[in-house]
Order: C-alpha cells, then sequence, then structure tokens
C-alpha cells in the first residue's frame, strides 16, 4: 500500500477552503471535501482497529495466564492422585465412582 501524507492533505483542503470560493470551483471543492471526510473515516477506523488490538494483546495475555494455572493445577491434581489411597470402586448404572482417601504423605 503507498504512502499518502495526510496532513499534507489536510492542509491542502484548508487552503482550497480559503482560497477555491469561486462557483466554477464547486467540483473541486466536493472532491476535496470528500476526500477530507474519507481520511476522518480512516483516522476512525485506525483507532478502532488500535483498540481492538490491544483488547486481542489483553486477551492473549490473560489467556496464557490461565493455561498456566490450568497447567499447574492439574500438576497438582496429578501428584496428589499418585499419593492418594484408592479405597475402594462402585460401578452403577453405566458410571464407575471412586472412592479416594486424600491422605497426602509428606
Amino acid at each position: 500500500m503507498s504512502y499518502i501524507d495526510k496532513q499534507a492533505l489536510r492542509e491542502e483542503f484548508r487552503y482550497m477552503q480559503v482560497h477555491y470560493s469561486d462557483p466554477a470551483d464547486r467540483a473541486r471543492q466536493v472532491i476535496y471535501i470528500a476526500a477530507e471526510a474519507l481520511l476522518d473515516d480512516n483516522l476512525q477506523l485506525q483507532r478502532e482497529k488500535d483498540a481492538i488490538e490491544a483488547v486481542a494483546l489483553a486477551l492473549r495475555d490473560d489467556m496464557r495466564q490461565a493455561r498456566e494455572l490450568l497447567e499447574a493445577a492439574e500438576k497438582r491434581n496429578a501428584e496428589y492422585m499418585l499419593n492418594a489411597d484408592v479405597t475402594g470402586f462402585e460401578v452403577s448404572a453405566g458410571r464407575m465412582k471412586v472412592a479416594v482417601d486424600i491422605s497426602v504423605e509428606d
């Protein structure tokens, strides 16, 4: 995508508004007004894009933190299960119930 000097365009628009007051220049004025409106829209879209990117970065950081917490919890759970005494199994209605004594040896 090519670079557009938006500030120079805006200065040209302001210059045009002051110097092109002749009705014969009406078509040029309409073009400049439309182009300035497009620049304003572009600026607004860029701000919205920046805000969305900021939210996405925050979500990425939150997801990374949640993933780390989940991994730590799963690791602790696995360690507890290795050290736990399984006291019995019970099967009913297609489901297996496990009674676990969570006495952990230190």
